[in-house]
């Protein structure tokens, strides 16, 4: 993980120039004012009206498995639409990096668009979700939005 957290930002630079589109940074984003779900983007990406998931694979082989069969895992997939749902955007991508390639490109894209299916899925699952997670924090004497205060 220490090595995705310390090429992110030279992936970043090297998805730029790649796009020519530019990134812009946030920590957080909520579905909502209720803030009970949210999602980390790497980034968000207006001119493609969506977001942006870099990864910087410690194996070489997992870079060169989605470099050339475009293969991404099942769960980036999701995490994309998670994160399409959470933003209301259209469109992820998800470029995978790796400064050790020489003599190649360094870094590879996939673009993911928003599953309606996948969509459906978020909406029916929310309610559950707020239900067990109000079930944990009672279970701590707290009720939910108790975690932000001092």
């Amino acid at each position: 993980m220490e090595w995705g957290k310390d090429n992110e930002p030279l992936a970043r630079d090297a998805y730029e120039g790649l796009t020519f589109n530019s990134v812009i940074e946030l920590p957080f984003i909520y579905k909502d004012k209720s803030m009970r779900a949210g999602a980390s983007p790497d980034g968000l990406v207006n001119a493609i009206n969506g977001g942006l998931e870099l990864k910087s694979p410690w194996s070489r082989s997992v870079y060169i498995k989605f470099a050339s069969q475009d293969k991404m895992k099942h769960e980036e997939r999701h995490q994309c639409q998670f994160n399409m749902w959470c933003s209301d955007l259209d469109y992820w991508h998800v470029a995978k990096f790796d400064p050790r390639m020489v003599n190649c490109k360094k870094l590879h894209m996939v673009e993911v668009e928003r599953s309606k299916a996948a969509m459906d899925m978020f909406d029916e699952s929310i309610g559950l979700f707020t239900e067990e997670m109000d079930l944990m924090l009672d279970k701590l004497g707290m009720s939910f939005g108790q975690q932000w205060e001092m």
